[in-house]
């Protein structure tokens, strides 16, 4: 099926068209437009703002009248003023943007209505001609059939006029009282369902009140049933849009008023294409990270690079892959990416070769060391009514703890920056010009000859015994490289919490005070 866009776009043979952007891009206008615009076709649009209020029982009309009220929102004697006019004014109210969408009693009316008259026309045709084929199967019986498969727990009964929910017999309740969930289930399959071949069907957030399991699923059943019509979503849940099969992505940068759009067609690159989209999404600047979205060192870089759209990515490779697939696309040159990428005992050499292409590397170790910086501990214990004096002393127990773990761990932490610092060596090699085995061989052992493996481990021991005679704690917390540092200090026990309630604390304190933002950048500077 073929649909038109503003700037004579035309889509062709998909099965589907997938449009995102950021909020206030006009995705909704465009929709708009694409239903005003495409009148060769019977187009149905789906708003996202609308009542999922279903009606306990209705009554049977007559099929035109009933297609009627579903479709344009009323009845005229002009049905083709009715198909734009009439469905502006009563369907949309004059507001077709932004009015609440309000038609489950018309829904409900059509579908009882076809009902009755599929069981009427059954019948006239039995009597006439017990073995002639007739398809009796109708709107309500299919909505029946996809909604227990998505839903296995959940039955529903027809009964005279009204839809039953339940699981058996004896506990089955009117639908109306049915969750948003199920009742949106409901909603979308039947209208679907009762829109005439070969329409447009423009879904405005198709993942309303739906759980993602259910998702892919639902629409999946729906375009495989309905294999005549095109289907446009308009969406923010990323996963859902890249799940589409035969689906062209519609990137809407944005409304420049009097219904014109900035507007691109998403193809194929070396950015993910759910990567593309999220990022497409936003109109900020990009920041990736290693790590979930659920970890404490996301949650602080949003707090303390608030001006970026944050994206975490799996492993630092992907970090630095995606930041200058990102910087050196000419589709996304209104976008700048930057990158953060934990130290892993890189030297100084690599840090900076790093900075040349905007990925940076903080000055500590571990990420989770930064909750071990002397004034976010004091500003925790205040918070937690402690005073001066016992803040301090509270600050000095652990700065003896962490020397001390230094002291104690020495040998050990040195050897991992040796172990690092010789896989740095050898990264080199990955640049080799080799061509066999035999000069490759050669060229590892005399690699491996111009390193000195006890002069690299002695600056390390040095480095760290000359942060011991200094007490210098700051560079400790810096150097050391274990995650559970802040346990073997002993801190959150002095405090009496848990340590994610320490941590959750200290990133509110953080969030809540631009000095202490400050005063982090200094260990974790993106400029």
């Amino acid at each position: 099926m073929q649909v038109k866009l503003p700037k004579n776009v035309i889509i062709n043979n998909k099965q589907s068209i997938t449009i995102v952007g950021a909020n206030g891009s006009g995705k909704t206008r465009l929709s708009v437009w694409i239903e005003k615009n495409n009148t060769d076709k019977n187009v149905h649009r789906i708003s996202a703002q609308k009542s999922l209020s279903m009606p306990e029982s209705v009554k049977p009309s007559s099929m035109e009248n009933a297609n009627e009220e579903f479709l344009y929102g009323g009845i005229a004697n002009d049905k083709e003023w009715n198909k734009t006019y009439g469905k502006l004014n009563q369907r949309w109210n004059s507001k077709p943007e932004t009015y609440l969408l309000n038609d489950f009693d018309k829904l409900m009316q059509l579908l009882f209505t076809e009902d009755y008259q599929k069981s009427r026309e059954y019948r006239e045709e039995h009597r006439e001609l017990q073995n002639k084929e007739f398809d009796n199967e109708t709107i309500l019986d299919k909505t029946k059939c996809i909604f227990e498969e998505l839903l296995p727990h959940r039955k529903l009964k027809i009964d005279a006029g009204c839809i039953k929910a339940g699981t058996n017999s004896i506990s089955y309740y009117n639908g109306a009282e049915m969750s948003d969930g199920e009742r949106q289930i409901f909603y979308f399959i039947a209208s679907v369902y009762a829109i005439p071949q070969n329409s447009i069907i423009i879904i405005d957030e198709p993942e309303n009140h739906l759980h993602n399991s259910i998702l892919s699923k639902l629409w999946n059943s729906l375009e495989k049933s309905r294999k005549d019509c095109l289907f446009i979503y308009i969406t923010h849940n990323l996963d859902f849009a890249v799940s589409r099969i035969n689906s062209q992505l519609i990137w809407v940068k944005s409304y420049l008023g009097n219904e014109d759009w900035e507007i691109e067609l998403i193809e194929d690159n070396s950015i993910p294409e759910s990567l593309q989209i999220q990022v497409l999404g936003n109109r900020q600047n990009v920041l990736f990270v290693e790590g979930d979205s659920n970890s404490y060192d996301i949650k602080l870089y949003n707090i303390l690079f608030g001006c970026y759209n944050i994206i975490p990515v799996d492993g630092c490779a992907k970090v630095i892959q995606y930041t200058t697939s990102i910087n050196e696309n000419p589709q996304l040159n209104y976008i700048s990416a930057k990158g953060i990428i934990d130290k892993d005992r890189r030297n100084d050499l690599q840090i900076n070769n790093y900075r040349e292409k905007n990925i940076y590397i903080p000055k500590v170790t571990e990420i989770e060391n930064i909750f071990l910086l002397p004034q976010i501990i004091k500003e925790v214990s205040y918070q937690l009514k402690k005073s001066e004096k016992e803040a301090t002393q509270i600050f000095t127990e652990i700065q003896e703890k962490v020397l001390d773990y230094m002291k104690t761990h020495k040998e050990e932490q040195a050897l991992l920056f040796t172990k690092s610092e010789i896989d740095n060596e050898l990264e080199l090699l990955k640049n080799s010009k080799s061509t066999n085995l035999e000069s490759y061989e050669q060229e590892l052992k005399n690699k491996i000859a111009t390193i000195d493996f006890n002069i690299i481990n002695s600056e390390f021991i040095n480095k760290i015994e000359q942060i011991l005679v200094n007490n210098n704690y700051e560079e400790a917390i810096c150097l050391i490289n274990n995650k559970g540092l802040i346990q073997e200090s002993g801190l959150t026990t002095k405090l009496g919490l848990k340590q994610s309630n320490y941590m959750e604390l200290a990133l509110k304190i953080i969030r809540d005070s631009d000095e202490l933002q400050d005063y982090i950048k200094q260990y974790i500077n993106i400029e």
